[in-house]
């Protein structure tokens, strides 16, 4: 949020008015403000990018959660509320439920929402073992370990020289699965990533020529 629009909804939240846009005439405010943020705002401060009496002025009640990653308990009852979802009723064997369990899940409970909505369009049976998974949604992402990464980059490497650059051919292919493994979320994209939002989308402007999938809109009211 840009240090010219805290100002603005600080001066809201304090003053509890605000003025619609367009008139003249001041309204109170009746409203309660839920605040969701994957920033570490305390640093944000510390940088001078975050006011520190607007921080104060939300940070009445802080709830924090946890990824995915780190209540993999959950995970089954996100499983079997996504499946109510679908038209189509799906069953998940033992080993899907430990394929499910073990896997990191980086984009969180959008990526496994995503996950369930892929086997229901693409899985040929409805009860889904482990080897659809691996085929569907996939390995596991490799760990973070000096071995793998020499791995990965011995593969890249390999690659037929007609590619063109191969780490423009590597950046583009992970861009474009982070932002599609993120439902078109390109902030959660780059935080999967590991850079903030601004910098994906030059990373994309450099690489393709296409524009990278639009985040989820609510349909519109009838």
């Amino acid at each position: 949020m840009p240090p010219e629009l805290q100002a603005k909804l600080l001066r809201v939240l304090e003053d509890r008015l605000f003025r619609p846009l367009g008139s003249e005439a001041e309204l109170p405010l009746r409203a309660r403000v839920l605040a969701a943020t994957h920033i570490d705002l305390e640093e944000r401060i510390a940088e001078g990018r975050f006011r520190e009496d607007l921080f104060f002025r939300l940070n009445v009640v802080s709830i924090e959660i946890p990824p995915l990653a780190e209540r993999k308990e959950d995970i089954v009852e996100l499983l079997s509320a996504f499946i109510e979802d679908l038209p189509r009723k799906l069953a998940f064997s033992e080993s899907a439920v430990a394929w499910f369990i073990r896997r990191h899940w980086p984009g969180n409970v959008r990526e496994l929402r995503n996950a369930v909505a892929r086997l229901a369009l693409l899985a040929d049976d409805d009860r889904i073992e482990a080897s659809v998974l691996d085929e569907i949604v996939g390995a596991q992402a490799l760990g973070g370990s000096a071995r793998e990464v020499d791995s990965l980059a011995k593969s890249i490497l390999a690659l037929p020289l007609r590619l063109g650059s191969k780490l423009d051919v590597i950046e583009r292919a992970v861009l474009h699965h982070a932002i599609e493994t993120c439902g078109g979320n390109k902030s959660a994209a780059a935080r999967l990533i590991g850079v903030d939002r601004k910098a994906l989308e030059r990373k994309w402007d450099r690489l393709s020529d296409d524009p990278p999938p639009t985040e989820p809109r609510d349909p519109p009211s009838r």
